[in-house]
């Protein structure tokens, strides 16, 4: 599993800092320090859907991608989700323009 390897990733892309992750997801510090110190069989499920959703990542891309490695496929890859959402959103726009 990478999860811990990147959370610490993410954090240093969007240049957060641990105790200011934890404020953003109503989660103590110690909680997120004690990750580091305890091991990732204490992050629950549902902090885990919490970090998920905050750096915008799939659960298994979080828990089981090695970030490091792939960090400029994962960019691309959501810069591509991210032009499909608009071109989407482009697309309903001009249709209800033209009712």
């Amino acid at each position: 599993m990478y999860i811990l390897d990147n959370i610490n990733k993410l954090l240093e892309r969007e240049n957060i800092t641990k105790s200011k992750l934890a404020k953003e997801l109503n989660i103590s510090a110690s909680t997120i320090y004690s990750w580091w110190d305890k091991g990732v069989n204490t992050i629950n499920i549902a902090t885990i859907i919490k970090l998920s959703e905050h750096f915008n990542i799939s659960i298994d891309d979080l828990v089981y991608k090695d970030l490091s490695k792939s960090c400029e496929e994962f960019i691309e890859t959501q810069r591509l989700r991210d032009k499909q959402m608009i071109e989407e959103i482009k697309q309903i726009i001009y249709k209800y323009e033209n009712l």
